[in-house]
């Protein structure tokens, strides 16, 4: 390898074109995640993990409302804000 190509000397380099990129808005909130859960069960793990508890160790009409909230949607920011309301928690 000649010494020149280490040392940089005598090279004569064309300088670079600066191209400019497009600028795109995601018109998703959230454009590398998800908005919705993918179907009704993984919306119910979520629902568990928000808990912190098995949805089996609720009562009917808790898992009624959580079958009933499954049943009308899958968006996750709906569903979060539906069960922090309904199983407020004192902290």
């Amino acid at each position: 390898m000649p010494r020149a190509a280490l040392g940089g000397s005598g090279l004569d380099a064309a300088p670079a074109e600066i191209v400019p990129l497009p600028k795109v808005r995601f018109s998703d909130p959230d454009p590398w995640g998800q908005i919705s859960y993918e179907n009704a069960l993984s919306a119910r793990r979520a629902i568990s993990y928000l808990l912190d508890r098995p949805l089996a160790e609720l009562s009917q009409e808790d898992r009624a409302f959580i079958g009933d909230l499954v049943g009308r949607t899958l968006n996750k920011a709906e569903i979060e804000a539906a069960i922090k309301q309904r199983f407020r928690r004192e902290q």
